[in-house]
């Protein structure tokens, strides 16, 4: 099998339009498994020695992960996680 030239990690999505006032954990945590934990699972699929030697990852976020709205707060968290992760990520690999 050829090694993976480049990832890119788009999946996600909104989810619940939930508030403070009414959002439960269970969007949470589905929130967070759409949008972190099915890239996390992917790039852990590849390193080690999964990606070819110059290989590439590219993690998509939003702009609600730097403005998070009142609504759907589960989901600017879990693209502000996105970009934790891919910072973590960069100093792992590089």
């Amino acid at each position: 099998m050829k090694p993976v030239e480049i990832l890119i990690n788009n999946a996600g999505g909104s989810g619940e339009p939930e508030d403070w006032s009414t959002t439960r954990p269970e969007t949470w945590v589905s929130g967070y498994d759409r949008n972190i934990l099915a890239a996390v699972k992917v790039t852990a699929r590849l390193l080690p020695g999964g990606a070819a030697k110059w290989g590439r990852i590219v993690n998509i976020s939003s702009l609600a992960a730097l403005i998070p709205p009142a609504k759907r707060p589960d989901y600017g968290a879990a693209k502000a996680a996105m970009i934790a992760m891919t910072a973590s990520l960069a100093k792992e690999v590089t």
